[in-house]
């Protein structure tokens, strides 16, 4: 029996079984309204035009089948919504018939069509009948058995191609717990601007029309699908306003696709072009794309969708770099260069290869300054802030460590008046610097606020706060906060933690505690204030002298700084470093000079190498005035003086021994002491001053150029400018100690202030008397020292100790000849008269005669 009849006894027996006859489109119908006498169309108009094989369903029921037998296809038009129901024929029925061509069911308006059969809902008898559409309307299949079924006589012979475009597509069973086969017989099904919502994996495959649920965990093992099946109309995915930010990173998710051999071919061959695997897709939902770049997720989506693909795309992160959160979650990310952007008030410029934010006077509102994965400096120039938005914070920083300095001291302000102040995520050791500027962070709950995890075991944020101001407060209201959270430590550096006076940080806990002798009181409602450390304009060995090192510069008690009388004491300090200055002076004030002086305590040295570039033992900023006091001596190896602009003075018994004086315009003043430089060279200087008695221990001073002036105190206080060559001073007097007397201790501490010696050096002494105590003092430096001895009970005797030299002596009574030198320390009988102005020693006092 051949289709035909087939065809023809199935019509005959449906009509005579059922007395329903319905519709039947063929090749010999005519155009016009179709009628029927029997009721089969309920209501509404069905209208056949024969010209362009059009059958219009204008808000139509019909009670039967719908036959078409067209070799050269129809068009079925929706006006409306329409209903064929033909589930209460015979067993085997169904509504709509397609014995020959292809089939299009379209609307120019959105129509509808519900199809309702008994086991299958729309069936094709021929393979020619290889091609169907669905298109710009909304089709509901209602079958128990095989809702959409073509010709499928066995494998490898299933032929139809069926097209969705724009459609919504539905099918499902009557019953509960059917074997609803959705599609059966297709070769492929093709999504065009439509997204399957169910099921979720599905699959066809070559030679097999059958839709299949698939078995995740064994392929082989795929079931014939039982539930729904939905095409809807997808809404078209605006890329432009999905991936609208160039600087965000995205994830892209598989969520359905089409299987047949063709479209599984595309799907893999676009997953493996953009580097993922493509059996991915037989889990799908999937994520196939993760935090990748807008162009990649747009390139493999369009590729996807191409193909009949549902995918969806959602914003999962940033790209490391600098970035505005603005309210609402927008983000702005900054471009390399000049910052144009509007809640910014004076100039912010990025240096994004340099990874250097720079704040000129900048005023930042309502947004937030997010860095993500990227270690950045901000650079700040005058008074900025930034008001941050009350969601985010004012400064969020994500796995990155972050530097906020200034070369000019620079401040910058963090106000929100939500819960966070500077934010930091990550639990990797990162930390958060500020250098040379002031910051201050306001919130009302959390100013700074670092990772802490609930254990309070991972908080890993440090904070270094490097001459610095740095402030965190929260407004004062009773309500629960926290000035500091999930930060590890905090390193203060030339920086000093003025409020709270005691802070303390457990090992375990990432909370900044108070600290009152009551450990239970741990939470710390207040401010936290790190001050910048008062600075003294002074370097040793390259290390700045403030006030939180000041009482013990060097790290063993041998060279310290009092502010109060800005005096720096050496005692029996060795400085050896590879800075280029040993100790430098700068000046505080632009518009004075600044005063200092170094107070020499037993031996002391200098030792800055021997090369060429040799750095300065002692350097002079402009405008600064150093006096070196002794009794004690300083001797500088290798390393020269240097006086930009300003007066060195070297005083009370003070013995200096340097290699060279280098100067700019400035003067020297000896007093009562002695400088020996050993290369014999001074340059550069303006003025030299000799007083009491100096000595200057080289015997010839090369001076380059010769100072200006040269002053010595003569009896008359003239000046002198001619040449000359200064000889040696008497410093060889020396105090004995006799004995301590009742006030040993007093004793120790004298002789200790004096000659700088340490308690068991000095008790030593005083232990080992009658002992000599020191020698090479003048006469007035050893009677002043004999004289604070005596004033704590002690018996001491001042001697000399040697016959070389310029000898001067104490005379009792006026009538005693004295003794005169001429400055080359050539013994006189008398002073020559008749002979030129020079210099003469007399008794060891200078005279100009």
């Amino acid at each position: 029996m051949n289709k035909r009849l087939l065809l023809l006894f199935t019509m005959v027996f449906a009509l005579c079984c059922h007395n329903v006859y319905a519709l039947a489109v063929s090749k010999n119908t005519k155009s016009g309204q179709i009628k029927s006498t029997s009721g089969e169309i309920k209501k509404g108009t069905v209208v056949w035009d024969a010209t362009t094989r059009t059958l219009s369903l204008n808000n139509a029921e019909i009670q039967g089948y719908l036959l078409i037998d067209h070799k050269d296809g129809i068009n079925i038009d929706l006006n409306g919504e329409n209903v064929i129901d033909h589930s209460k024929g015979l067993s085997s029925s169904e509504a709509i018939l397609v014995n020959e061509g292809n089939l299009m069911v379209s609307s120019t308006c959105s129509g509808s069509l519900k199809v309702k059969g008994n086991q299958y809902g729309i069936r094709f008898l021929s393979e020619a009948a290889s091609f169907t559409v669905v298109k710009n309307c909304s089709v509901e299949i209602i079958a128990d058995l095989y809702a959409f079924h073509g010709y499928c006589a066995g494998k490898n012979t299933a032929t139809l191609d069926v097209t969705f475009d724009n459609a919504s597509f539905y099918t499902h069973p009557t019953k509960a717990n059917s074997m609803h086969v959705p599609i059966k017989g297709a070769k492929s099904i093709t999504l065009k601007n439509c997204e399957l919502v169910s099921p979720a994996n599905y699959a066809f495959f070559d030679g097999d029309g059958y839709m299949y649920k698939l078995n995740s965990e064994q392929m082989g093992d795929n079931e014939i699908w039982d539930g729904d099946f939905q095409v809807k109309p997808r809404v078209a995915l605006n890329y432009n306003a999905i991936l609208d930010d160039p600087n965000a990173l995205y994830s892209l998710t598989l969520k359905t696709f089409v299987g047949d051999f063709a479209n599984l071919v595309a799907i893999g061959r676009a997953l493996l072009d953009a580097g993922v695997d493509f059996n991915l897709m037989y889990s799908a939902p999937c994520l196939v794309l993760k935090n990748a770049k807008p162009n990649e997720v747009k390139a493999l989506a369009e590729k996807l969708v191409a193909v009949g693909c549902s995918v969806s795309i959602e914003k999962t992160g940033y790209a490391p770099g600098v970035y505005f959160k603005h309210p609402g979650g927008s983000i702005y990310a900054l471009p390399d260069g000049d910052v144009e952007y509007s809640p910014i008030l004076g100039k912010v410029t990025y240096d994004a290869e340099n990874a250097i934010l720079t704040l000129n006077n900048a005023s930042i509102d309502r947004s937030c300054l997010y860095i993500k994965n990227k270690d950045l400096t901000i650079e700040l120039i005058g008074d900025n802030q930034i008001i941050g938005n009350q969601e985010d914070g004012a400064l969020i920083v994500e796995g990155a460590n972050l530097n906020i300095q200034s070369s000019c001291n620079g401040s910058l302000y963090l106000d929100n008046e939500g819960d966070y102040g500077l934010r930091h995520f990550d639990t990797n050791n990162h930390t958060i610097t500020a250098k040379d500027c002031n910051v201050r962070i306001k919130s009302s709950t959390y100013p700074l606020n670092g990772t802490l995890t609930a254990t309070n075991s991972e908080a890993t944020l440090r904070i270094a706060i490097d001459h610095a101001s740095f402030k965190v407060e929260v407004p004062a209201y009773s309500g629960s906060r926290k000035c500091v959270t999930g930060v590890k430590e905090i390193t203060l550096k030339n920086s000093i933690a003025v409020t709270p006076a005691n802070i303390h940080f457990k090992d375990n806990d990432g909370y900044l505690y108070y600290y009152t002798g009551n450990w239970e009181e741990k939470n710390w409602f207040g401010e936290l204030e790190v001050r910048q450390a008062e600075m003294y304009g002074i370097n040793i060995c390259g290390k700045e002298v403030d006030e939180t090192n000041c009482s013990n510069i060097l790290g063993d008690y041998s060279v310290t700084y009092d502010p109060a009388e800005n005096v720096l004491t050496l005692k029996n300090a060795h400085l050896n470093s590879d800075e280029y200055n040993l100790i430098r002076f700068n000046s505080k004030s632009k518009d004075a000079f600044t005063n200092y002086t170094i107070k020499l305590k037993g031996e002391n040295t200098l030792n800055g190498g021997t090369d060429e570039d040799r750095p300065c033992g002692i350097s002079m900023d402009t405008k600064v005035n150093v006096t070196i006091q002794g009794p004690g001596s300083l001797k500088s190896y290798g390393p020269e003086f240097w006086i930009e602009e300003g007066r060195l003075t070297i005083e009370k018994e003070a013995e200096v021994t340097i290699p060279r004086l280098l100067s700019g315009t400035s003067q020297l003043t000896v007093d009562n002491a002695t400088l020996c430089m050993e290369d014999a060279q001074c340059s550069g200087l303006e003025e030299l001053e000799m007083k009491n008695g100096v000595s200057i221990l080289t015997e010839g001073v090369s001076w380059n150029p010769d100072p200006k002036y040269m002053w010595f105190e003569g009896e008359d206080g003239q000046w002198y400018d001619g040449p000359i060559t200064i000889g040696v001073a008497n410093t060889n007097f020396q105090v004995e100690l006799v004995n301590c007397g009742e006030r040993k201790t007093s004793v120790i501490v004298v002789i200790r202030e004096y000659i700088g010696l340490t308690v068991s050096e000095a008790k030593a002494l005083v232990n080992s008397a009658p002992c000599v105590l020191v020698k090479g003092l003048s006469q007035k430096s050893a009677e002043d020292f004999a004289q604070a001895l005596r004033e704590v009970g002690a018996t001491v005797e001042v001697t000399e100790n040697s016959e070389t030299g310029i000898i001067s002596t104490t005379t009792t009574s006026g009538t005693q000849q004295p003794i005169i030198y001429d400055i080359q320390g050539q013994q006189l009988q008398s002073i020559p008269s008749g002979s030129a102005r020079r210099i003469y020693i007399v008794n060891g006092k200078k005279v100009l005669r």
